[in-house]
């Protein structure tokens, strides 16, 4: 018998849902910082974005194979685990240029 999601769950999905289309739209520009700084603007290439999105569907089938199949928890432990260090990586390589600008040796202040 298929498990009922509750409404609090659905909620929170749909609250979630809606705050990243709100961000990743830029709709309210003050989500990105106010009081006189703001993240600049700039969505990356898709391109850049593929490996997040493939890496992000794939964690989710293989997380979701997982708890259905098995009912110990090391397994479920351990993708997790893999799956925070892939999925990290793979934000590191959508926002690569900015992270590697911004936090090159030759624009810090002491240089």
């Amino acid at each position: 018998m298929p498990r009922r999601i509750s409404r609090f769950t659905l909620i929170l999905v749909e609250v979630s849902l809606l705050l990243a289309l709100i961000l990743a739209l830029d709709l309210q520009p003050f989500l990105r910082g106010g009081l006189g700084w703001q993240w600049s603007y700039e969505p990356a290439p898709l391109v850049r974005a593929v490996p997040l999105i493939a890496g992000t569907g794939i964690y989710l089938v293989g997380a979701w194979l997982l708890v259905k199949r098995t009912r110990r928890a090391a397994p479920v432990l351990i993708w997790s685990a893999a799956g925070v260090v892939a999925l990290s990586l793979a934000v590191v390589l959508l926002r690569a240029e900015t992270c590697f600008t911004s936090c090159s040796p030759a624009r810090s202040p002491a240089s």
